[in-house]
C-alpha cells in the first residue's frame, strides 16, 4: 500500500472481541458489554467484506448515540469514555 492509500482501517470481529476483554478488565459487567455489542453489531455484520468491521466514523456515531440515549443502555458517562478510548486504540 502506498503512503496515500485510501485504505479504510476497520476494527475486525477478533479485534472487537479483544476490546471487549479489555472492557471487562476495566470493570464493565456482562450487561455493559452486551449493550456495546448491540450498538456495533450491524457494523461488524455488514454484508460486504470490505465494509465489515467498525471504522472511525462508526465509532463516533456509536459513542454519540450512547451519550444521547443514556436511558436505553447500562453504560455510565465514564464507561462511554473508556469504550471510546479502547476502540480508538484498535484502529
Amino acid at each position: 500500500m502506498g503512503l496515500f492509500s485510501s485504505y479504510k482501517r476497520n476494527i475486525s470481529r477478533i479485534e472487537f472481541s479483544e476490546a471487549c476483554s479489555v472492557l471487562y478488565s476495566t470493570g464493565f459487567s456482562e450487561t455493559n458489554v452486551n449493550d456495546v455489542h448491540k450498538v456495533f453489531r450491524g457494523d461488524l455484520d455488514e454484508s460486504l467484506d470490505s465494509e465489515k468491521g467498525i471504522d472511525a466514523g462508526e465509532i463516533e456515531r456509536g459513542i454519540k448515540w450512547l451519550g444521547e440515549n443514556k436511558s436505553k443502555h447500562s453504560l455510565s458517562s465514564g464507561q462511554i469514555e473508556t469504550l471510546e478510548s479502547v476502540l480508538r486504540k484498535k484502529l
